[in-house]
C-alpha cells in the first residue's frame, strides 16, 4: 500500500472512512521507527492509521523496573471535582513547606468539627489584601463583606 484514498474506501454506514491498516512482517518489523517512517506519508495524508504488528512480536521492555518510581496520589471519592487537583496541590505544598521548616502538619486542621479548606482560606486571605497587610481587625472586616459560606461558621466570626 503505498498510497491511500478515502474516496476508494467503503464507509460501511459510517461518515468518517476507515482509517489505513498496516499488516507489516516481521522482516518489515524488525526496526518498528524505521517502519513507521516508511509509511508516515500515509498516516499524515489520513490523519491515523493502525499498525498491526506481526504475530508473536515481542517489544523489548523500555523501563527499568529497579528505578522506575511514581508518585500515586490519593482520590478521596468525596472530592471529584474540577477543584479537588488544585486544593490537594495546594495542601500538599503547605505540608512540605511545613515540613521543611520543621513545624510538620500531622493532620489536617478542623473548626467545630469540619476540615478547613485551607486552600479557600488561603484564597479568601489573600484577596482580602493577605494578612501582613491588613491586620487581623481590617481582614475580619473585609472577610465579613465577601461570601464565605464554605467556611465553617467560626471562621466566618
Amino acid at each position: 500500500m503505498t498510497d491511500w484514498d478515502p474516496r476508494a474506501t467503503e464507509t460501511h454506514g459510517y461518515i468518517c472512512p476507515p482509517c489505513p491498516v498496516f499488516y507489516p512482517t516481521r522482516e518489515q518489523f524488525k526496526n518498528p521507527l524505521k517502519y513507521i517512517s516508511s509509511i508516515r506519508h500515509i498516516g499524515e495524508q489520513a490523519g491515523i492509521c493502525k499498525i498491526v504488528p506481526p504475530a508473536g512480536w515481542q517489544p523489548p521492555f523500555a523501563i527499568n523496573e529497579k528505578t522506575f518510581k511514581f508518585r500515586t496520589r490519593v482520590q478521596q471519592l468525596n472530592c471529584i471535582d474540577g477543584h479537588s487537583r488544585a486544593e490537594g496541590n495546594f495542601v500538599e505544598s503547605l505540608r512540605m513547606f511545613l515540613y521543611r521548616n520543621g513545624t510538620p502538619m500531622k493532620e489536617l486542621p478542623r473548626v467545630d468539627g469540619q476540615l478547613v479548606n485551607l486552600h479557600l482560606l488561603y484564597k479568601t486571605v489573600k484577596e482580602c489584601g493577605g494578612y501582613d497587610t491588613s491586620g487581623e481587625n481590617a481582614l475580619g472586616r473585609s472577610a465579613a463583606r465577601r461570601d464565605l459560606s464554605r467556611l465553617p461558621a467560626s471562621l466566618r466570626d
